[in-house]
């Protein structure tokens, strides 16, 4: 069975740029850090510093065990949902009588999203994670 938190919708994972050669000849490979569920949601204004602002987009974690560093690549993935609010006007339709609303639900897009960490604030109750998209 999958868990379902509505607070932390989507999935992350981290890599890190890992040297597996000498000094002379380094030969860098991708490793996983860690992956988990998290919300992931544009930054509006958390993480400035004298007015600039460090990054686009904020992760929250609920919890960690590894060492969040400065430059390496995090990934998000997950969908937005959108709700449809109807409203019967019909005096009844099967169990749903006049003025009755009805909740609908429907994936309207999924999506993936990379970038690399500028920022991260870890706590007792989790990680904050700010990062920006890479584009060349």
């Amino acid at each position: 069975m999958t868990i379902s938190n509505p607070q932390y919708p989507h999935t992350f994972v981290i890599t890190r740029q890992i040297n597996t050669g000498n000094n002379a000849m380094p030969t860098w490979v991708e490793e996983a850090v860690h992956s988990g569920i998290c919300r992931f949601y544009p930054d509006n204004g958390g993480s400035e510093k004298g007015g600039v602002k460090i990054a686009d987009y904020k992760v929250s974690i609920p919890s960690y065990d590894f060492n969040i560093k400065i430059g390496d690549s995090i990934t998000c993935f997950g969908q937005t949902m959108t709700d449809l609010i109807l409203r019967i006007d019909s005096d009844s339709v099967g169990r749903i009588t006049t003025d009755d609303y009805v909740r609908l639900i429907a994936i309207s897009e999924i999506f993936t999203v990379s970038g690399l960490i500028k920022l991260a604030h870890p706590g007792n109750l989790g990680a904050n994670i700010w990062f920006n998209i890479v584009s060349n």
